[in-house]
């Protein structure tokens, strides 16, 4: 499936299928690595797919002022962060 074939932008929902050429990490592969002592893990092709996706939902051929798609591409962003949060921390987090 292409990224322009997708029809809702949820970086969650692509996380560990082949996707251009690379394999991402599965939800619970990321939980078991963080819990073994991984500090580092990268996400920002998760992040990346979430603005751009949410930029190019909010364009219209009229559009000419840039805070319109560049509030939805943060707010795509914050949400991409914030479940990226609770696949990793879980419970923790979420109380």
């Amino acid at each position: 499936m292409r990224c322009k074939d997708r029809k809702k932008n949820n970086p969650a929902k692509y996380r560990g299928q082949q996707k251009d050429g690379f394999l991402g990490v599965f939800d619970d592969q990321l939980r078991l690595a963080v819990a073994a002592g991984i500090r580092k893990v990268n996400v920002g092709t998760a992040l990346n797919v979430a603005y751009t996706g949410a930029v190019r939902q909010s364009l219209t051929p009229t559009t000419t002022d840039p805070r319109a798609f560049l509030a939805a591409g943060r707010e795509a962003i914050s949400d991409a962060v914030a479940q990226l949060c609770l696949t990793v921390a879980g419970e923790r987090v979420a109380r």
